[in-house]
């Protein structure tokens, strides 16, 4: 099967159209498989154990000095060559971002949001989250540098290698 159906439905992202109180309504990415429809419009509810967390980027800094201990430490783990001593036990790199905790009024409409539900909710058009991960707008252009006035810009591609002589050139 091309297109095989989504059983069940606990993560879904989309973009913030409006918030009230506790309340937070969006336009529901669409799913994967176009021979299925959900609902656009789903409205999450914010209840006194759902956490909102919003990752942003490390200063560069301090990132570097938290990979050149895990590579310490990876060192010490391995010997050149070889499996390590246990590998149920090898270090986990650092992540590139950290996570800071917010509240409902730190979001805003037109932000990115993926939230998480204790039940299916695929057909859901109201829903309880456990978690919110806000999309931070640093992360919204991550390795895309900004243009004029902020917009990021694609990266220019790079020319074809030039004709080898006595060939023709390259189309």
């Amino acid at each position: 099967r091309f297109f095989p159906a989504i059983p069940e439905l606990r993560t879904l992202g989309g973009t913030v159209q409006s918030i009230s109180g506790s309340t937070i309504t969006i336009n529901a990415d669409q799913s994967p498989n176009p021979l299925e429809s959900w609902p656009q419009t789903r409205t999450i509810t914010v209840g006194d154990a759902t956490r909102i967390i919003v990752q942003m980027p490390k200063d560069p800094a301090v990132y570097q000095q938290e990979l050149s201990a895990y590579q310490r430490q990876l060192e010490q783990q391995t010997i050149v060559g070889s499996a390590p001593a246990n590998p149920l036990n090898v270090a986990m790199p650092p992540l590139m971002f950290e996570e800071k905790e917010i509240g409902v009024d730190d979001i805003a409409v037109g932000s990115r949001i993926t939230a998480d539900a204790a039940e299916n909710i695929k057909e859901a058009s109201r829903f309880e989250a456990t978690r919110i991960m806000v999309q931070s707008s640093a992360q919204a252009g991550v390795g895309i540098p900004a243009g004029p006035g902020g917009v990021p810009v694609p990266l220019p591609i790079a020319p074809p290698p030039p004709a080898l002589p006595g060939t023709p050139a390259n189309p």
